[in-house]
């Protein structure tokens, strides 16, 4: 259950803030895995401000202020860098740094900016092969669903294949079922483990609001 708190108690974290993390690696003790994951983070962060220049969206401020500051783009610039970052993630990227991708892409305002990479986003979901990638696709999917996907998501909801990725999907039950409907979901879905904490605070009120 400690892992299933951090999930709901965590949000977007940083691509520096995850990068310390793997600096706290390397004082425990994984060293040599510690700096290939952080060469590794680095060198496709770079990789992919190259590509952003490429496809015409001048970018010198580096990675991290880029992810900070989406919801600031335009609509143009937003399809250039979205096109980019999942170019990128579909050919393969380190976890870590994908999961803040994919976190940045529904980190837009409005939230309808993301729609249109959907069918994208659920892929790499669906074939994510560590736990940090399948986090980051769920938290983008939880914020653009819309009510049409409310059974796909009560699939993923409800298949334990998912682990604890499936948390994120919980608070945008608010959005996608009615309350009634959303309760009774909740109350059975509240019997996995990996769900209960997470299903008592939205079934209290106590959980934060996804809008």
């Amino acid at each position: 259950m400690v892992a299933t708190e951090k999930k709901r108690a965590g949000g977007r974290k940083s691509t520096k803030e995850r990068l310390a993390e793997l600096e706290a690696m390397l004082r425990s003790g994984a060293h040599e895995e510690a700096r290939k994951q952080n060469e590794a983070a680095f060198a496709e962060a770079r990789k992919l401000v190259a590509a952003l220049q490429a496809a015409g969206f001048e970018w010198t401020k580096g990675l991290d202020p880029l992810l900070a500051g989406i919801n600031e783009l335009s609509g143009d610039q937003y399809k250039i860098v979205a096109s980019v970052f999942l170019q990128h993630l579909e050919a393969g990227l380190p976890p870590l740094l994908a999961n803040s991708l994919l976190q940045s892409l529904a980190a837009t305002n409005p939230r309808s900016r993301a729609r249109p990479y959907w069918a994208k986003i659920v892929s790499l979901f669906r074939s994510a092969a560590s736990s940090e990638v399948r986090d980051g696709a769920a938290v983008a999917l939880a914020a653009i669903a819309e009510p049409a996907d409310g059974e796909v998501v009560l699939s993923w909801l409800r298949d334990p294949r998912f682990g604890e990725s499936r948390v994120f999907f919980l608070r945008a039950l608010r959005r996608l079922l009615p309350p009634a409907e959303r309760a009774e979901v909740l109350e059975t879905l509240k019997r996995d483990p990996d769900l209960e904490v997470e299903c008592d605070r939205v079934l209290r009120g106590t959980a934060p609001n996804d809008g």
